[in-house]
């Protein structure tokens, strides 16, 4: 009996083998490959030692052959279905289509990592303004990634005939361009810039800043002024950063009580306008913080305006240069107040931020109203060429700064 035992568990061994090693079955001959499984498994039954003679994979017994599984997606697999590739999942209804699959895959996970990369970035921004262990100089921005600027004296002709005429070149050392400067020009953009016209309006920048700054404008010019100079920093990316610098070399050090205000009333609508790059925020966050010790009354007001507002994390800049209306709340560090009209008459007004969009907007009248629910409300903008849907991502700042250039034609 021992003996037959042991040839039965030859037998057994070697058909296993052999259905390990042969090609897969096709459909017709499922039956004929399941066949010799059976048989020992019908003495096993019989033997007084089955659990001995049990084989080791009984994957092949167990799975149901593609006839059975209603669909003629290749053969079987060893291996259970949770674990094969999706197209070996797809039904027979072609509920499943594999490159579709793969393409929705793939979205999904270029979505998950973009918002991976927008989340580590809001919460470097945020670590950033919490730690005030680190002070980050920018004069050590200023060595990394300004340009060299040749000194060139402000004044008479002779001034200008006597520099050329002379052999040697004075270039500025990097810590005087982090700081207050008398001039009106400069030779070229603080930081590196690839784009020539981007330099170019770099330096006409620095140029109306000046005189911005100094009084030399008046009220008409310098609403112009100032919505240029955000203006050319909304439409191009890698000037936003250098107006950031030139008003931050002009704050430091300056002389005039004066002309220190209107530089950061102009940094607090540049800093609700776009945000300074990952490269510059640190030490953009740490100018701040400095100042913050150092200034008083409505100069430090100002200063913690930007504080607070360097942690924005909204996606998309401002489209639109401030308004005249927003240029006069942020004199007086304030916001706009804005009515609502509702379909029944009502009207309700309320304080809204430089940096709130229409979605929040809806949410804090729906707390003033005491909504649980905003779904299905939307805000309606009422122009005298009809009405037109405000979508939630817009800023109600630029549907206002829209409304001025339409009545300024």
């Amino acid at each position: 009996a021992a003996q037959q035992q042991q040839q039965l568990q030859q037998q057994l061994q070697q058909q296993q083998q052999q259905s390990n090693h042969a090609p897969p079955p096709p459909p017709h001959a499922h039956g004929v490959i399941h066949q010799p499984m059976q048989q020992p498994q019908t003495l096993l039954e019989n033997g007084t030692a089955g659990h001995k003679l049990r084989p080791k994979s009984p994957a092949v017994i167990r799975s149901a052959s593609p006839i059975q599984r209603g669909t003629t997606v290749g053969p079987m697999s060893p291996s259970s279905p949770k674990h094969s590739r999706p197209n070996s999942r797809a039904s027979s209804t072609g509920a499943g289509h594999p490159f579709a699959e793969r393409e929705q895959r793939r979205k999904y996970r270029v979505e998950k990592k973009l918002q991976e990369m927008q989340q580590m970035d809001i919460t470097e921004r945020e670590k950033e303004l919490l730690r005030d262990d680190v002070y980050h100089d920018i004069l050590e921005f200023a060595e990394r990634y300004y340009n060299t600027h040749e000194r060139s004296p402000e004044g008479t002709i002779m001034a200008t005939l006597t520099r050329k005429g002379r052999e040697s070149v004075d270039m500025v050392p990097k810590y005087e361009m982090i700081t207050y400067y008398r001039g009106n020009t400069i030779p070229s953009s603080h930081i590196h810039m690839y784009d020539p016209e981007n330099v170019t309006i770099a330096c006409n920048i620095f140029r109306d800043l000046c005189k911005h700054i100094r009084g030399e404008l008046n009220n008409e010019r310098e609403l112009q002024v100032i919505q240029f100079i955000i203006g050319q920093g909304i439409e191009r990316e890698e000037l936003r950063d250098e107006i950031f610098v030139q008003c931050m070399r002009q704050a430091t050090n300056n002389p005039s009580v004066e002309w220190t205000d209107r530089v950061w009333l102009l940094l607090c609508l540049t800093i609700v306008a776009f945000q300074p790059s990952k490269l510059l925020f640190r030490y953009f966050c740490s100018f701040l913080k400095k100042n913050l010790e150092t200034l008083e009354g409505k100069l430090r007001q100002y200063v913690q305006w930007c504080l607070d507002n360097c942690k924005n994390t909204k996606v998309r800049c401002r489209q639109y240069a401030p308004s005249s209306v927003e240029i006069a709340a942020m004199r007086r560090l304030g916001t706009i107040v804005c009515r609502f009209f509702f379909l029944d008459g009502r009207t309700k007004a309320i304080d809204v931020h430089p940096t709130d969009t229409a979605s929040d907007a809806v949410a804090k009248l729906a707390e003033k109203l005491g909504l649980c629910n905003i779904e299905g409300w939307a805000i309606y903008q009422s122009r005298p060429d009809g009405e037109e849907h405000v979508k939630s991502h817009d800023y109600l700042y630029d549907i206002i700064a829209a409304w001025e250039r339409y009545v300024d034609g």
